[in-house]
């Protein structure tokens, strides 16, 4: 690798570069603050640097763990957040690094159930308190928030307090807001807890 203006480029040689003894199994999910990555309103989940992103996270690498796996410390903050120009990006390098499996790559594009799942959490971890307050219209009339929580996996007071918007955690997620509409028999599903809000990124109205 070489540095040239502050960035960071491979050369094709560091693809052949052997990677530490480190497999994706021994990833540290446990570093991950949320699942998936937010994105910034000009970052194009379809692009290279967004898809890099949602994958580092799927197999659960913080940017401490990419470190580790031997990826310098700036360019690995920057793989997880998709803030890397996708000019600079070799998923191949990055993927030979962690020691991902044959047949994985960073780099392709998202499944329909993981695209479904990381929009609804990208609305969702923007809106936290008004998506909690949706669901919460949603379950008074047919449980109880203790009800509710139980069904959720979560505890009482993390419900009461995140609707109340004193905490911003957790944000609910597309299996617990599917889990929830499930059990409501809501037709529309997840997504009716998000009724009201933009989708994220704007831009994507634009394609229409």
């Amino acid at each position: 690798m070489r540095q040239q203006k502050g960035l960071t480029h491979f050369s094709a040689a560091a693809v052949n570069a052997v990677p530490p003894r480190r497999s994706v199994s021994a990833r540290k999910t446990d570093a991950l603050p949320r699942p998936w990555p937010t994105l910034a309103d000009t970052q194009d989940p379809d692009g290279l640097p967004a898809r890099v992103a949602f994958h580092l996270h799927r197999l659960g690498y913080s940017a401490t763990a990419l470190t580790d796996a031997g990826v310098p410390r700036r360019l690995a903050r920057e793989l997880r957040r998709g803030s890397l120009p996708e000019q600079q990006i070799d998923a191949a390098w990055v993927g030979h690094m962690i020691g991902l499996q044959r047949g994985e790559s960073l780099a392709r594009p998202l499944y329909q159930f993981e695209r479904l799942e990381w929009d609804f959490y990208r609305v969702s971890a923007r809106n936290v308190t008004q998506v909690w307050l949706n669901a919460a219209d949603a379950w008074r009339p047919q449980m109880s928030t203790s009800r509710a929580a139980k069904l959720l996996g979560l505890k009482r007071n993390h419900v009461a307090a995140v609707v109340a918007g004193t905490t911003q955690s957790p944000v609910l997620s597309w299996p617990a807001a599917e889990k929830l509409a499930g059990a409501l028999q809501i037709q529309a599903g997840a997504s009716a807890f998000l009724e009201g809000l933009p989708p994220h990124p704007p831009y994507q109205n634009e394609r229409v």
